[in-house]
């Protein structure tokens, strides 16, 4: 459909603007979409709604977009209150892990609000059940099961990873939580005491060590530096010879610095393979390996030059070569075929 929305709003753009009302307005509300009309997204104004950073910011948005009459519907009120706190602070927690990348989890999981209301119903919902407000009997199986299993686990595919949320969410849903549970009775009260906790949180908050602070500091920074490279003013290839040629100087410069690839058939006759040594093995697998990365290098940058000079057309693989060059950074196409390296 969103071919046939970027042909209407083509045809709107192209009538006369009397024909249109003054007061006309397009409101497009979307999830991120990789194939979303781009003529679309240049005429009309671009308004993100980025998740909150930190395990404050994400209980404070919990709380202040939730109803205040359901909050104090529930018939088990003093009860309700605290798992349903217990349940935010479960939330914010396996959310914020996906900062630690692989430390945090083995796959990126992309949990949202929509798990965190259906499990904030499904408490409503049992506690209602129940008589009194005996947390004894607060159905603690079926709240892990329909949580972990149903609403969060759903979209877990890892088994090591579904061990992890199991075993973070028993320490917010047990009658005794691992955590501090605030005796509040309001959603401001609630909200003032989020005010309370840190801006940054401890590793330790997620079960994890110091370091992973440290690695996803790092991240954050590549990232950042990333960016504001793409960032930078990018003087136009076919429009100004001086940066091409200083491209085309740069290609040049890097293979000329390339050593000529080894000799396997020599080394092989010098290091035969031995039952007693096996290193003879693995430096001619070596070897080879870095003649394919040397290969590779030298073929690139032999085609960049020539795209440069319009002899063969510059595609896209050659494109991105010509950017990290231009920004320092190794490209993707050595990358696949190099020895891994943060250099």
């Amino acid at each position: 459909w969103l071919p046939a929305l970027e042909t209407l709003i083509e045809n709107m753009a192209a009538q006369n603007a009397n024909d249109i009302h003054p007061s006309f307005r397009l409101w497009l509300t979307a999830m991120p979409c990789a194939h979303f009309p781009v003529a679309i997204l240049q005429r009309g104004i671009k308004v993100t709604n980025e998740p909150p950073k930190g395990v404050q910011a994400n209980l404070r948005q919990t709380y202040q977009s939730m109803d205040a009459q359901w909050f104090e519907s529930c018939r088990n009120s003093k009860t309700f209150k605290k798992i349903l706190f217990s349940l935010a602070s479960f939330h914010a927690i396996v959310v914020e892990r996906r900062k630690f990348g692989a430390l945090g989890w083995n796959i990126p999981y992309q949990f949202n609000e929509s798990d965190l209301r259906i499990s904030a119903a499904q408490v409503h919902m049992f506690l209602n059940e129940l008589h009194g407000n005996n947390q004894s009997e607060v159905p603690w199986a079926q709240l892990k099961y329909t949580t972990g299993h149903l609403n969060y686990g759903g979209r877990v595919t890892d088994d090591k990873d579904r061990r992890t949320l199991m075993a973070i969410l028993d320490c917010y849903y047990t009658p005794k939580p691992r955590f501090y549970v605030p005796d509040c009775s309001t959603i401001a009260d609630y909200l003032q005491y989020i005010g309370t906790l840190p801006l940054t949180d401890s590793a330790h908050l997620f079960g994890l060590d110091d370091n992973a602070n440290l690695c996803y500091a790092i991240s954050e920074a590549q990232n950042l530096l990333e960016h504001a490279m793409l960032l930078q003013p990018r003087k136009n290839t076919q429009q100004n010879g001086d940066s091409g040629a200083d491209l085309y100087k740069m290609a040049q410069n890097i293979e000329q610095q390339l050593p000529d690839v080894f000799d396997i058939a020599a080394v092989s006759e010098k290091y035969p393979v031995s039952y007693s040594d096996s290193m003879h093995t693995v430096l001619v697998q070596e070897l080879m390996r870095y003649n394919k990365l040397l290969a590779t290098m030298r073929e690139t940058l032999r085609n960049l030059q020539r795209a440069i000079k319009g002899e063969i057309v510059m595609n896209s693989e050659l494109d991105t070569l010509a950017n990290s060059i231009l920004n320092l950074k190794v490209p993707q196409l050595w990358c696949k075929v190099a020895y891994p390296s943060l250099k």
